[in-house]
């Protein structure tokens, strides 16, 4: 039953048998019970009009209905006007709802591809890390998160796989050291666990990751360890029986651990990092890398950066992680604050002595006030490089392979130090170093591999600084400029050197090359001499020794010296053939391969 409320205003109360009435309000019951109210408003309309079609007399009630000023037709028509306005309002909400809803959706599936959908931080503490991390960031220096971190450490947390295919100087070692330091703040620590293994090409970056992280836990009791080769295997073995819970490690070293340290394994461990995965392949890692996974627990949390996702680094996901949240940020490209200048060699002034002459005129006038690194394509011309720096009064240390690890230790440290100007170094600085203050980087030749030169011009302008990359570019290199220039997000510049001032140079190091000649022959014999004192002393000590040396357990090695110089070779020429088109590979290589990837079960004993 309907009945006009009393004083002619507002709408209808309808009984529900209770005696409490129902209004119209929010939520789904409520919009359900305002539609049976229109109806049955509806209906007593109808049942009005019918009285009057039917000829009975309602002027009486209308004329008491408009002396009271209210129009019983008026009501219902107000009334359904605003039940329909309050459905309208409710049907918006509801759609407001679900486009929210669906926003959120897409961000949610967006945030497990990695890429968009992460909003932007503006600090690290909305990251919501541990105290004695966000002082340890604060000391550093770090302020806003770069994007790989922002999008790989929420993920890190949760203990998810990551494959991460970022650009160089993208802040990749503190997006896989903070989630992980972050999860051992809250590791049991009754018994001792290594848990956490970060996996490098190079014993430089490995180097650099000790560093930073012993940076970033500074405040806290996490204990990390450097296993790479060129240092003590008896110091390593026992930091490794202390169990540290991170061990940052090279591939071979650790796997010789693996094999001949007494009560070290990875039966424990929680987190596995591979840093730098393309270039562990391609340096003829691949077997090792595979041992490894092998020997890890299946219930692991692993991590991958890489620079590249080729065939070989998409085996070794497929292999290693499961259901990956993959992370992809501007993989091969160079950043915007570089500057790209080339020079161009002509066909008759391409010599290594005008190269030379180049390379020394713009360090000795242009790039002498702030540190520079110098890329040489071999060992060889790069310790010459060295040896006319020298001899031309300029300050410059160098780094290769055929150095120690010890001299390879102290060139970085001259270098971070600015006890030198130039650092003159192969490839092997071309990954994951990161020294402040780089303000230039010269290329004596345009790398056959586009993502080579990515990687050596990425060693300046890092997180958000500016810098400069020289190269000189011959005639048989101009293609591989055409990539650059098509990829480059600045525009690139040409650069010239005053025909004169290579002259000058070219004279200078003409006026210096029997001193060059000199050092190289001294070098050499002292070298000999060096040799023949460690095989005098290796034939004393077996003398002296012979019954503890007997009496050692013989040591075993997953591959012998002339194994790992093969594979790495075919994977030099592998990774060429990539790069121009396809993998071509004879029959002779084949066998190499096969004899090359089997492990080797040769006992030597250590002397």
């Amino acid at each position: 039953e309907a009945e006009l409320p009393e004083g002619g205003g507002g709408g209808f109360v309808f009984d529900n048998g209770d005696g409490e009435g129902l209004a119209s309000s929010s939520g789904r019951h409520v919009r359900q019970q305002s539609v049976v109210d229109k109806i049955q408003r509806r209906l007593l309309i109808k049942e009005d009009r019918k009285g009057e079609e039917e000829g009975e007399d309602v002027e009486a009630d209308n004329e008491k209905s408009e002396e009271g000023g209210h129009d019983l037709d008026s009501d219902f028509d107000e009334d359904a006007d605003d039940d329909e306005d309050e459905d309208e309002e409710d049907e918006d909400d509801d759609e407001d709802e679900e486009e929210e809803e669906k926003e959120e959706s897409e961000e949610v599936t967006k945030s497990k591809r990695g890429n968009k959908g992460v909003r932007q931080m503006k600090d690290f503490s909305q990251l919501k890390l541990s105290r004695p991390l966000q002082k340890a960031v604060g000391d550093m220096g770090f302020v806003k998160p770069t994007p790989v971190q922002a999008m790989s450490i929420p993920h890190g947390l949760k203990g998810k796989d990551l494959l991460v295919n970022a650009q160089t100087g993208s802040g990749k070692t503190a997006a896989f050291l903070l989630p992980v330091f972050e999860r051992l703040l809250y590791r049991p620590r009754r018994i001792p666990v290594s848990r956490v293994l970060v996996v490098t090409p190079t014993r430089e970056l490995a180097q650099q990751i000790l560093h930073m992280g012993k940076q970033l836990s500074k405040y806290s009791d996490i204990r990390l360890c450097l296993v790479v080769g060129g240092l003590s295997l008896n110091s390593q073995a026992a930091a490794l029986r202390t169990r540290p819970d991170v061990v940052v490690a090279t591939p071979g070293r650790l796997v010789d651990h693996l094999r001949n340290t007494v009560a070290f394994d990875l039966d424990g461990l929680e987190v596995l990092i591979l840093d730098e995965a393309d270039r562990l392949l391609d340096m003829g890692f691949k077997d090792e890398i595979m041992e490894l996974v092998r020997l890890c627990p299946r219930e692991r949390q692993t991590m991958l950066f890489s620079a590249t996702l080729n065939s070989n680094v998409t085996d070794l996901v497929d292999l290693s992680l499961k259901e990956p949240i993959r992370i992809k940020v501007d993989a091969v490209s160079v950043v915007d604050t570089l500057t790209q200048e080339f020079i161009r060699v002509r066909p008759q002034n391409d010599t290594q002595e005008w190269r030379e002459a180049v390379v020394i005129a713009l360090c000795a006038r242009g790039f002498k006030a702030g540190r520079c690194i110098v890329f040489m394509p071999s060992k060889k011309q790069a310790h010459r490089l060295m040896i006319l720096f020298g001899l031309l009064k300029l300050k410059a240390a160098e780094l290769h392979g055929q150095l120690t690890q010890q001299q390879r230790l102290d060139a970085l440290d001259l270098f971070h130090e600015g006890k030198v100007d130039f650092l003159i170094a192969t490839d092997l600085a071309a990954r994951g170093l990161d020294i402040k203050g780089v303000v230039a980087v010269i290329n004596f030749n345009m790398p056959r591999q586009l993502e080579r030169y990515i990687h050596r011009v990425g060693r300046t302008a890092r997180a958000g600084r500016k810098g400069i990359a020289v190269t000189l570019i011959g005639e048989s290199s101009r293609k591989n400029l055409k990539s650059v220039v098509k990829m480059a997000k600045e525009a690139t510049r040409s650069r010239t050197v005053p025909a004169k001032v290579v002259a000058k140079w070219m004279q200078k190091i003409k006026g210096v090359e029997e001193d060059v000649r000199a050092v190289l022959q001294m070098e050499y014999e002292e070298k000999q001499l060096r040799i023949a004192e460690m095989e005098s002393n290796r034939s004393i000590n077996i003398m002296q020794y012979q019954d503890q040396i007997q009496a050692r357990p013989a040591r075993t090695w997953f591959q012998t010296e002339k194994q790992k110089r093969n594979i790495k070779e075919i994977s030099k020429a592998a990774a060429l053939a990539e790069d121009s088109g396809g993998i071509q590979v004879t029959q002779q290589e084949s066998t190499a391969m096969k004899k090359a990837s089997k492990p080797s079960k040769n006992k030597k004993k250590d002397p």
